[in-house]
């Protein structure tokens, strides 16, 4: 193959470097909690990014906290190495996004958003490493009805809002659990900790602490 001239690799480096870029998709969000129709939107990113990051609101919902939503994210992607989660750092996820495309000009960037919101990244154009990616809806999926569901112990809906290769039990061992205290003796430290959303059907209110 003919070794091109210096002329014609200062024509051809741009489109080789653009190639050569590592491509992230960042999928930022509340995920209080996650549920299927998020993980879709993850691996429909994975088909057109080397690797995902998942940005999840350090903001409480509902008692639900970003550890929480983070276990859920781990329990979801255990079997994919590329992808990344993280609790923001700041108070907004997607500023968090904006800031990673800001500060990383040599990367290609895919900001992933689900439920059609493309059109309110107004900002996402200031960015020329950045272009959104729209994975849709799946289904009649809500964060709203899944928490409503795990306060009222319905696990015929949560199984339907989680994947079908994870129960319901393996699905709420991510929330802080109360504890069990009979039999234990007088000497020993009890942890207190706040009753887990769905904790009415185990006798407890929902936010008791113990």
């Amino acid at each position: 193959m003919k070794e091109l001239n210096l002329l014609e690799r200062s024509i051809v480096a741009p489109f080789l470097n653009e190639e050569d870029k590592e491509t992230i998709a960042i999928y930022p969000g509340a995920f209080k909690p996650p549920h299927r129709g998020h993980l879709n939107v993850v691996e429909k990113a994975n088909a057109i990014a080397d690797k995902t990051i998942i940005l999840i609101s350090s903001a409480p919902r509902e008692d639900v906290e970003a550890e929480e939503s983070l276990k859920i994210w781990e329990l979801y992607t255990k079997d994919m190495p590329n992808v990344e989660i993280k609790i923001s750092e700041r108070f907004s996820p997607v500023a968090e996004a904006y800031s990673l495309f800001k500060h990383n000009p040599e990367k290609n960037f895919v900001m992933a958003i689900g439920k059609g919101e493309v059109s309110r990244l107004d900002n996402l154009a200031k960015y020329d490493n950045a272009k959104p990616f729209d994975a849709g809806t799946l289904e009649d999926l809500s964060a709203t009805r899944l928490r409503k569901a795990i306060r009222e112990g319905d696990t015929e809906t949560i199984q339907r809002f989680i994947p079908k290769n994870i129960s319901v039990e393996e699905y709420l061992s991510a929330f802080d659990q109360a504890p069990v205290n009979e039999g234990v003796d007088e000497d020993t430290e009890i942890i207190h900790v706040k009753a887990p959303i769905g904790a009415k059907n185990l006798g407890y209110d929902d936010g008791d602490v113990f």
